[in-house]
């Protein structure tokens, strides 16, 4: 049979739907790039996986920052919904997780779970976990950007890329 809904479980649809409803709020935020969804299937768990980008304008676009990532989806073995949560430098095209994926390892280990039909729970969880990183990442680029300034470095980055750390002034 034709599956138009590409096997992915109702529950993961009903989330990513609620959290279309919030995409106004996010699309605010200081330092959303970009937001994309990609079908994600790991055997039984059949969900969606969101990427958040990261770039505050006015500095170098650059890669040293990584995006969030979520997966959710129904639990292979309940009803409940299941939401990791973790970065990834690169994650243009989401496969399913392996083991040599530490920092999908990383987000099993946390794995969030709620209770069948709260998708609009898992949504404004997800939300909140989008706000909170986004500014701690827009914290962060302030931070290099004020020791840019102070330090005359003209590209922005005071340092960023070579992984020199600054002691506070």
């Amino acid at each position: 049979m034709i599956d138009i809904g590409l096997g992915i479980n109702s529950q993961a649809y009903a989330v990513l739907h609620m959290l279309k409803s919030w995409e106004g709020t996010l699309a605010d935020e200081k330092g959303v790039d970009d937001i994309k969804t990609f079908a994600w299937y790991n055997g039984r768990e059949r969900g969606i996986s969101l990427v958040v980008s990261f770039y505050l304008p006015g500095g170098p676009r650059s890669t040293r920052h990584p995006n969030l990532v979520f997966a959710f989806s129904e639990h292979r073995c309940s009803d409940q919904i299941f939401v990791d949560q973790y970065e990834k430098m690169h994650a243009g095209v989401m496969k399913e997780p392996c083991h040599t994926d530490d920092e999908y390892e990383l987000a099993y280990q946390n794995r969030t779970s709620f209770d069948e039909g709260y998708a609009g729970a898992v949504a404004q969880h997800i939300v909140k976990a989008i706000q909170k990183w986004l500014r701690a990442k827009v914290r962060e680029e302030s931070e290099v950007r004020t020791e840019a300034q102070v330090y005359g470095d003209d590209d922005g980055l005071a340092g960023a890329e070579s992984g020199v750390e600054f002691e506070e002034i």
